[in-house]
């Protein structure tokens, strides 16, 4: 399997921001605390610090944000779904 590390663009920015907000949403434990745009507006905040990278694998992508990683399926599209 091939992998391509690159940093995140600010193109990236709206598949970052769901795949966190997803995270927030979606894990019962984790307080609901921001909005999709918060999360949006965030990550961009992180991309234009360089704190970002994509890891693109065969139609799935995973982003790593210093702490932070998280995974994404091809099929939720954006950039940081592309293949």
């Amino acid at each position: 399997m091939s992998v391509v590390l690159r940093p995140a663009c600010p193109l990236d920015a709206g598949a970052v921001g769901e795949i966190l907000h997803r995270f927030e949403t979606e894990t019962p434990w984790m307080p609901k605390q921001h909005s999709a745009a918060e999360a949006l507006a965030f990550c961009a905040m992180m991309i234009d610090r360089g704190w970002v990278t994509v890891a693109e694998t065969r139609g799935a992508a995973r982003v790593s944000a210093r702490d932070v990683v998280a995974e994404r399926g091809a099929s939720g599209g954006g950039a940081a779904g592309a293949s």
